[in-house]
């Protein structure tokens, strides 16, 4: 599978991107995509355990929570992660600070508030 990539940035914090983000992945949800997060915005606030073992920020696991997913330290583990996710997933959903480099080469649709 090729999933399609999608990355929510902002140069200011507290813009809302994770909002958006678990947004975009509860409307996929719904409308029968199998999305999948990528959280790489500085860790903040508590960290949440995950089931299979470790923790990842709140912020990544509110977006796995959105997508119907348990939380995982996957899904905060850095762009290294993003083909195994485009195999196994239709959308990947990247929540990225301002400036962060898109390595690769697959479609992207960038959206920023800046």
């Amino acid at each position: 599978m090729s999933a399609k990539v999608i990355v929510i940035s902002s140069s200011t914090r507290g813009s809302g991107k994770t909002h958006f983000a678990a947004g975009l992945a509860c409307w996929l949800k719904r409308h029968g995509h199998h999305g999948a997060p990528l959280h790489l915005s500085p860790p903040a606030g508590d960290p949440v355990p995950c089931p299979e073992g470790g923790a990842i920020s709140r912020a990544a696991a509110l977006l796995a929570e959105a997508s119907g997913l348990m939380p995982e330290p996957l899904y905060e583990s850095g762009w290294q992660a993003m083909p195994g996710l485009r195999q196994h997933f239709d959308t990947v959903f990247v929540e990225a600070p301002a400036g962060a480099p898109l390595p690769g080469a697959w479609p992207a649709l960038h959206l920023s508030r800046d």
